[in-house]
């Protein structure tokens, strides 16, 4: 067992900051709930909702909403992806996820975000330090070969058909005797 238990950090240039003394006693506790649901890789994905929000500080949903907006108007914290409650049977609600912006920007990598580490191998034809020759053709207005795809699919599917083709798909039925 360590000697200390986990502890909120709050630091001093916030804390002596007139943001945070014009901020009311629900406002700031509500920061201390973010900082405490912070677990140092988690910011920009900090879930927090206003039910939870007003449960933990023995409030209103109301006042709730107006502390995280006080939050907000100051810059201590911003949203980065709204919440919902949701009626729907089967649909899990979500709650709005935050930001600490005067923490360092530290954002998480998911597995699917981590450069991938890989060994050339025979069949590939590389070799270490190696740069592909071909590159992938992109449009000038997209930023990624992700929209550069999106962009090529949306044309196929908007691009009007060749008359050969048209005249193809009327044959079997001429065949068959209709017209």
């Amino acid at each position: 067992m360590t000697k200390h238990g986990p502890f909120i950090m709050l630091p001093h240039g916030i804390f002596d900051s007139p943001g945070y003394r014009a901020l009311h006693p629900i406002d700031r506790d509500v920061l201390m709930l973010l900082l405490r649901k912070h677990n140092g890789r988690n910011n920009g994905a900090i879930p927090l909702g206003i039910r939870a929000a007003a449960k933990h500080c023995h409030c209103s949903q109301s006042t709730a909403c107006r502390a995280l907006a006080k939050l907000q108007e100051v810059d201590f914290i911003s949203a980065t992806r709204k919440g919902h409650l949701v009626p729907e049977i089967g649909r899990p609600n979500v709650a709005t996820l935050w930001r600490l912006n005067f923490l360092e920007a530290a954002r998480p990598m998911s597995a699917l975000s981590r450069p991938r580490k890989r060994s050339p191998n025979a069949s590939s034809g590389c070799s270490v330090g190696a740069s592909s020759l071909v590159q992938p053709a992109r449009s000038s207005g997209a930023s990624s070969l992700r929209d550069a795809l999106a962009e090529r699919s949306i044309d196929d599917l908007t691009r009007a058909k060749p008359e050969s083709a048209a005249d193809d798909r009327l044959l079997p039925s001429r065949a068959c005797g209709r017209s």
